[in-house]
């Protein structure tokens, strides 16, 4: 009988490994590729142009309004222990040619920079000046 129980085993381990080999899952054999999508979206803009009058003086006084609200507030930075004073030095510039625009702001710059010996203050004027075409 010891002969049968080994004969036994072998055969009962390869019904194992077969059974668990055949339990990989479904294999999909043949099975054609995917076609490629060629799809392409149509172009859906589309424009409206309006006419309209602003008067100069409106957009400089727009500006001037904005920037004094902006400029409130000191900017404040922390990890280098110093503040930054914005203030507009005079009205603010506003020109037109063709499309383009081209706004000139004057700032008065204040930075104060504490460290341990003394108080480093710096005082300038800036102008920015910005386009947009």
């Amino acid at each position: 009988m010891g002969a049968a129980n080994k004969y036994l085993f072998a055969f009962m381990l390869i019904q194992i490994i077969l059974g668990f080999s055949s339990c990989s899952g479904p294999k999909k054999l043949n099975e054609p590729a995917p076609e490629p999508d060629y799809f392409v979206a149509p172009d859906l803009r589309s424009s409206i142009n309006i006419n309209y009058k602003i008067k100069k003086q409106s957009l400089t006084d727009t500006f001037n309004f904005v920037m004094d609200e902006m400029m409130k507030e000191d900017l404040k930075f922390d990890d280098y222990n110093a503040s930054v004073k914005l203030k507009r030095n005079g009205n603010v510039l506003v020109e037109f040619q063709g499309k383009s625009a081209l706004v000139t702001i004057p700032i008065q710059v204040n930075l104060l920079k504490k460290t341990f010996i003394k108080d480093f203050k710096a005082n300038g004027n800036l102008e920015m000046t910005l386009s947009q075409f």
